[in-house]
């Protein structure tokens, strides 16, 4: 049996927590569901400055973040996911180390060689994903994980889960006393740079939401933490 001496102890640390949570199914807060463009078409710029057209807050299944182009050398939808998450029972004097972001998919397109980006946007109610939160002025523009997910990368194998790991901007926009809120957009979309225009075509993440029966293909945050101990301990490990 090893016996670890007390280099492997780090003062202060008895052990961690992970607490996962999901959006509320319906129109009930914390939402989760997606904001797009105006319909009709329009030039990138358009698209991705104008106001939102519509919104949905309770579908099952959906494609929660898209670019999509017309007939016309025009773009006609984007869509912008939002999705909230109530981990407010993690306790105030907690270190939140790590967390996870997880998503399941129904299905995925690719015409314009995307990746999914994750970025922020705290809705005007956070029981309705409304037309008004699609505003590109409201959302952060700041990556909130360490890596886009391709959408070549994107599973749509059932009860596949696709992961991100959150960055520190994105711990650090974990909230212990209130909701927290994060968004999905395609990376033509974030970036602002227009894709290579091809007619009829279309990038999208079909996403699996809160709408869903149980909470098995839910959208998820699982955030690792850990409180402060006031003394050191030892740890006897073996096998």
């Amino acid at each position: 049996i090893p016996i670890f001496g007390p280099e492997k102890i780090i003062p202060g640390k008895v052990g961690s927590t992970v607490t996962t949570a999901f959006p509320a199914a319906g129109a009930v807060s914390p939402v989760d569901g997606e904001a797009r463009s105006a319909t009709g078409g329009a030039s990138f710029a358009t698209k991705h400055d104008g106001a939102g057209g519509s919104a949905d807050s309770t579908n099952a299944n959906t494609s929660a973040c898209k670019i999509e182009s017309t007939t016309t050398p025009n773009w006609w939808q984007f869509n912008r996911g939002i999705f909230g998450f109530d981990v407010s029972a993690i306790a105030d004097t907690d270190t939140i180390d790590s967390a996870t972001l997880s998503f399941d998919s129904n299905t995925s397109t690719d015409n314009f060689t995307q990746s999914i980006v994750i970025d922020r946007n705290p809705p005007a109610d956070s029981a309705a994903v409304a037309a008004g939160d699609y505003d590109v002025a409201g959302w952060d523009g700041v990556e909130q994980t360490t890596a886009r997910i391709t959408l070549a990368n994107w599973s749509a194998a059932a009860g596949t889960y696709n992961d991100f790991t959150l960055s520190a901007t994105g711990l650090g926009n974990i909230s212990k006393t209130g909701l927290t809120w994060f968004g999905m957009r395609m990376s033509s979309d974030f970036d602002n740079t227009e894709p290579t225009y091809a007619a009829d075509s279309i990038s999208a993440a079909g996403t699996k939401m809160a709408d869903t029966v149980g909470t098995t293909s839910d959208p998820k945050l699982a955030v690792t933490h850990s409180a402060a101990g006031g003394a050191n301990h030892w740890l006897l490990m073996g096998v």
